[in-house]
C-alpha cells in the first residue's frame, strides 16, 4: 500500500557548476582581477603585485677609467658597487638585501684591475626582473661608461664564476710606445 507521503516525488538537489580554478600563470602577466580584490563592504582595493625572484645572467661591458677595478672594495669606487646600486634602484634587489650579495646569490665571471675595461662580462644572481624593462631601468641608473647588453634566465644552479669555460684577456698597447726615438741626451734606446 502506498501512503500519501510516498507519492510525493523527491527531486534531486540542483546541480551546481563546479568552481573552475584559475590556471596558474607566470607572474609576468597582470590581470585586473589579480590587482583588485573585493572587501566585505563591496569596495575594491588595489593590492601591490608581487613578483618572484628569478636566476639570471646579466651580460654587460664597461670602461674602467675612474674605477678601482671590478670587485667590490669598501671605500673605493668599483664596477660591482655601481652595478649593485643600479640593481637596487631598478627594483631588482629589495631594501633588506641591499649591500649583502650573498642573499641574492651574486657571482661574477671575472675581475678586472684599476682602470681596466671589459667587454662580455657576466654576473649572475637572483633578481626581480618583473615588470618588463629591467635593462632600461639599469641604464637609467648607471653611468654612460656601462652598457648592459641584456640578460638571460638560467638554471637555479648556474654560477657565473663556476660555469665560465674561458676568459680571454687582450692587452692593447699604443704603437708609439714601441718606436725608438732619441732622447734629449742624443742616445737611442
Amino acid at each position: 500500500m502506498e501512503t500519501p507521503a510516498s507519492k510525493t516525488k523527491v527531486s534531486p538537489p540542483p546541480q551546481q557548476e563546479p568552481d573552475l580554478k584559475k590556471p596558474k600563470m607566470s607572474t609576468t602577466t597582470s590581470d585586473d582581477e589579480d590587482a583588485a580584490t573585493m572587501t566585505p563592504g563591496g569596495d575594491t582595493t588595489t593590492k601591490k603585485q608581487r613578483y618572484k625572484r628569478r636566476k639570471i645572467a646579466i651580460f654587460f661591458a664597461y670602461c674602467g677609467v675612474g674605477y678601482q677595478g671590478m670587485q667590490k672594495n669598501p671605500g673605493a669606487k668599483t664596477i660591482e658597487g655601481d652595478l649593485e646600486e643600479a640593481l637596487f634602484h631598478a627594483g631588482a634587489v629589495p631594501e633588506q638585501d641591499r649591500g649583502i650579495p650573498k642573499r641574492y646569490d651574486w657571482a661574477r665571471s671575472a675581475r678586472t684591475d684599476k682602470g681596466v675595461s671589459a667587454v662580455g662580462q657576466v654576473v649572475s644572481g637572483r633578481f626581480y626582473i618583473d615588470p618588463p624593462g629591467l635593462v632600461e631601468r639599469l641604464h637609467s641608473n648607471l653611468s654612460p661608461q656601462f652598457r648592459i647588453f641584456g640578460y638571460k634566465r638560467v638554471t637555479g644552479s648556474f654560477n657565473a664564476k663556476k660555469f665560465c669555460d674561458r676568459r680571454r684577456y687582450v692587452y692593447l698597447i699604443p704603437v708609439l710606445l714601441l718606436i725608438r726615438v732619441p732622447i734629449v741626451t742624443g742616445r737611442v734606446f
